[in-house]
């Protein structure tokens, strides 16, 4: 089989090559500048020590990086261009309309799906898989729907970092957007504004996990690898709690608290959170509720097991970063990632990890920054 470059031939094949290297370096750049901008706790040299082996300043806090363990951490710079990782299979887990066709096998570890939400002439309004009998396609049978259940879920059908999620709520003749009350035209509206949307279960989460924490899910991010598509592992594990900040979500990004948990025994022991500068403030008790961020995982064994089954059902996926909600009597998938945010962490990575991502910067041909 000819080669890339021999089908494209040398000239037009070096300018490929080098239209997707700017692209790189222009982001890389633009991180960069917001790094500098954001972080007050490293000098001018610090910040300039770190942009040259491809790290953010941001990091040498993080997770204590130095000239001495530097080759030990895969760099900001690597990360970014290792992507896209999963190909043209990306689609399948980072919309999750998709991802529920994909895992219908799987669907009890899922929320119900009950409604599609399309902008148009007019609105569309389409059911889903889940959608009870006796209910039609529109504005009312969402709020029929509400009535029943109480709580529902409005979220983008792709997107990350929490971004877009509402919590529709009913109870006591009166109907809730992230718990603040508010008319039935003014819930059909916001219904209408909506393009791209799915409306889904409310999940509950186990009540050891909201003990510490109860206006947010505290979903837990697996990392995932299935390199070769029969032999999953789970590299990293982490329990995210919200916070007042954060709102209705528990995301890093938006003020959520995350703490590292041990694969093996499920235990974690307090956590981090990133201040709006992108400092790492560290905790051991919830900021706003007191509670120790301590335990073990409920249901742990059960949802490592599930999930490296469900990998084995799409081997075509080698990376994926799980965000599952622990429940009462399992575990909910609420969305799969393929560029996931814990690439960097305060964690020693084990042989496994480190070896996947060196060999798929071999596989990608690029040379690492740091050494890694």
């Amino acid at each position: 089989m000819c080669s890339i470059k021999t089908m494209l031939g040398e000239e037009k094949y070096r300018r490929i090559k080098n239209n997707i290297k700017l692209k790189y370096q222009r982001k890389w750049i633009m991180m960069i500048y917001r790094d500098a901008k954001r972080n007050k706790t490293c000098s001018a040299g610090q910040k300039i020590w770190a942009y040259r082996h491809g790290f953010l300043s941001r990091r040498i806090d993080q997770v204590g990086l130095n000239s001495k363990n530097l080759s030990r951490f895969l760099s900001d710079y690597d990360y970014m261009r290792l992507f896209p990782i999963n190909g043209k299979f990306v689609f399948w887990i980072d919309d999750k309309l998709t991802t529920k066709y994909v895992l219908s096998k799987y669907s009890d570890c899922m929320p119900e799906y009950y409604f599609h939400l399309l902008k148009g002439n007019p609105n569309k309004i389409l059911k889903l898989m889940d959608c009870p009998d006796g209910l039609s396609s529109d504005i009312g049978s969402i709020l029929k729907l509400l009535k029943a259940k109480e709580q529902l879920a409005l979220k983008p059908v792709s997107g990350a970092f929490g971004s877009g999620f509402t919590k529709l709520g009913f109870k006591s003749l009166r109907y809730t957007v992230n718990d603040k009350e508010i008319d039935e035209n003014g819930i059909c509206e916001l219904l209408l504004s909506k393009n791209g949307f799915i409306i889904t279960e409310y999940v509950e989460m186990h009540e050891e996990l909201k003990r510490i924490y109860p206006c947010s899910l505290n979903t837990i991010r697996l990392k995932v690898v299935n390199e070769n598509g029969d032999d999953p592992f789970i590299g990293e594990g982490a329990i995210k709690f919200g916070t007042k900040r954060s709102g209705f979500v528990d995301n890093i990004s938006s003020g959520g608290i995350s703490c590292w948990i041990n694969i093996k025994t499920g235990y974690f022991n307090g956590g981090f959170e990133i201040t709006k500068n992108k400092e790492f403030l560290k905790h051991t008790v919830h900021p706003d509720t007191g509670m120790r961020l301590e335990g073990i995982m409920p249901n742990w064994q059960l949802l490592q097991d599930g999930i490296l089954k469900i990998c084995r059902h799409i081997p075509q996926i080698e990376y994926m970063g799980f965000d599952v909600a622990v429940t009462a009597d399992g575990f909910k998938i609420i969305e799969i990632n393929s560029a996931q945010g814990l690439n960097r962490t305060t964690n020693e990575w084990d042989e496994r990890l480190r070896g996947y991502f060196s060999r798929l910067l071999k596989r990608k041909g690029i040379r690492s920054q740091n050494g890694f």
